[in-house]
Formats: C-alpha cells, sequence, structure tokens
C-alpha cells in the first residue's frame, strides 16, 4: 500500500527502542476519532482518539496508549497520529509483523491516511480496528459506511461459524449460529490475547495461523 501522506518526521523502533517522535505537523485533534475494535463481528471496545496529538499501540503496556496483549505485537507497534488540518494518519514503527488497512500491508515509517470505516489490523490478531468517530458528529455518508462495513464484518464472522448453504437453508441453524458470534464476541477476546513472550520475533501461534504482516487478514471483510 502506498503512501500518500506527509513525509515521517520521527519514528521510532517496533522493537521499543529510540521512543517515538511525532512530525511537526502534529497537533491535537479537531475531530472526534475513534477505534472500534471487532472481534467475532462484534465491538468489544471503543477507543477514544479525540485527546491527545498521538495514540502509540503495542505491546509494552507502560509505553503505549493503547495496550495490545498478543505475541505477534511488538513494544511499540504503530501509531495514530492527529495532524493540524484534523486528519489521522496511520504509521508502522517497523514492526516485526507489520500493519494492513483495508487487508493491504502498509510500508513502515512512513504515514498512511486513514478515513471514517477503514479497517486496521496488526500483526496477526484476528481483532479488527474500525475508524469511527463520534456518531452525532458524523455526516450522513460516514454513518451509512460505519452501518455497510459493521454488517459485513458481522456477517462474515457468521459465514465462517456456518458456510452458506451448510444450514441446509435452516433459518434456526443460522439464528444459532448467530447467536455463538455474539457470545463468543462479549468474552474480551482473552482467549487469543494471552500474556506473550517478551520477545518480539516470537512465532506465537494464532487462531489465523498465516505468515507475516503482509499476508491477508482472515476474518475481514471484502472491503469497499
Amino acid at each position: 500500500m502506498m503512501s500518500t501522506s506527509p513525509k515521517a518526521g520521527g519514528g521510532g523502533g517496533g522493537g521499543g527502542g529510540g521512543g517515538y517522535q511525532p512530525p511537526a505537523w502534529s497537533a491535537k485533534p479537531t475531530k472526534s476519532w475513534a477505534l472500534e475494535v471487532l472481534k467475532n463481528g462484534q465491538m468489544i471496545e471503543y477507543v477514544k482518539l479525540d485527546k491527545k496529538p498521538f495514540y502509540l499501540l503495542g505491546r509494552l503496556a507502560e509505553a503505549v496508549e493503547i495496550h495490545v496483549r498478543h505475541p505477534t505485537i511488538s513494544r511499540q507497534h504503530a501509531v495514530l497520529q492527529h495532524r493540524d488540518n484534523g486528519e489521522i494518519f496511520l504509521m508502522d514503527l517497523g514492526s516485526t509483523h507489520g500493519s494492513r488497512i483495508n487487508r493491504q500491508a502498509v510500508e513502515a515509517r512512513s504515514y498512511h491516511p486513514l478515513k471514517i470505516g477503514d479497517i486496521v489490523q496488526f500483526g496477526r490478531s484476528t481483532r479488527l480496528y474500525l475508524i469511527s468517530g463520534t456518531e452525532a458528529l458524523l455526516n450522513a455518508e460516514q454513518l451509512e459506511t460505519l452501518k455497510r462495513v459493521r454488517e459485513r464484518v458481522r456477517r462474515k464472522s457468521v459465514q465462517e461459524v456456518v458456510p452458506p448453504g451448510a444450514d441446509g437453508g435452516n433459518a434456526a441453524a443460522t439464528a444459532a449460529a448467530a447467536e455463538a458470534v455474539r457470545s463468543a464476541g462479549i468474552s474480551w477476546g482473552m482467549d487469543d490475547d494471552a500474556e506473550p513472550e517478551e520477545n518480539d520475533s516470537d512465532g506465537g501461534d494464532d487462531e489465523e495461523g498465516g505468515g507475516g504482516g503482509g499476508g491477508g487478514g482472515a476474518g475481514l471483510p471484502d472491503h469497499l
């Protein structure tokens, strides 16, 4: 995925060394950006991104604002950076397993613009991070985009439990599968987010089972 954003003004290693240095255009947010954290088609956490110029995401709790406990997440994995014109960007900080926007691997240490409805993934975690915001402040098009993406994610999760046609047209079976997804969604995902090894390059097993950061994410919708 090519970046069309301003040049990076700092950086910092994904392994936790150096520390992130924000660019000259860094600023406190002027819009109510947020992350909807999705697992098994359901939102399990809502993270507001409306107070600080940037939010670090990673595995080292004391060094980030958004703590992700997954063995393929680097200590300081990525940053969500606000710009003085109201835009928000993602930069992967040279992590071992990479980051993706709408299934496309992003170039490390470059800023990539985000918009409402984008889905971000980090490492091999199956959690999806939907770019969102305070709905009362969003326009009709943005609200419709969020609705459409949420529905695609939910439908994809149900299909992974019961593939199309596998229930023989049994609506009750499909409904039961949807309920199973909902039940799993409120578990807070601790089953696949066990405490990781201290080594960034570990190859901890994950239910996705796939390769490194450049691969397609299991469970992602066919994004618009």
